[in-house]
């Protein structure tokens, strides 16, 4: 979570080479809710203003975009003054299941990119299983964008 102290372990060519403890402060452009907003409401204009600060202590997800936030629901009851983020909004998965995306996986200096049916919906850095079309085989693969996925360990 932003502004709480995070470990962090420190590491070299796949070799631990120690830890270390921060606390992450994110200066950045967001939305904030200027009035109180009732659950399952769709945000509109004038609910929220965009504003340039530190982010309150969130946990690390994608924030979205003040441009991203008009039309989407609200999760749950948001304060006055709350940041709009992942955690309070209802955000459309990035990938959905059934939908056929692009696979990347790289080895070393080398790409290489094909297709595959998702069978699970998420956001940006969630992780699902993927179908390989010929082979049905399920492989786990991170999402990196709409539409794209790459294979994890």
């Amino acid at each position: 979570r932003l502004g709480l102290p995070t470990r962090f372990v420190l590491s070299s060519d796949g070799v631990r080479r120690g830890a270390a403890v921060a606390t992450l402060q994110v200066q950045a452009r967001f939305a904030r809710a200027t009035r109180v907003i009732a659950r399952d409401e769709s945000i509109t204009q004038d609910a929220f203003e965009v504003v340039n600060g530190e982010l309150p202590a969130i946990a690390l997800r994608r924030v979205p975009a003040p441009s991203e936030v008009v039309g989407l629901k609200a999760r749950r009851a948001i304060a006055r003054g709350e940041a709009l983020t992942s955690a309070v909004l209802m955000l459309p998965p990035v990938v959905r299941s059934g939908e056929e995306v692009t696979v990347k996986v790289a080895v070393g200096n080398i790409e290489v990119t094909g297709v595959a049916v998702a069978s699970g919906s998420g956001q940006a850095g969630d992780v699902i299983r993927v179908i390989q079309p010929k082979s049905r085989h399920l492989v786990k693969a991170r999402i990196i964008g709409p539409g794209m996925v790459e294979i994890v360990e």
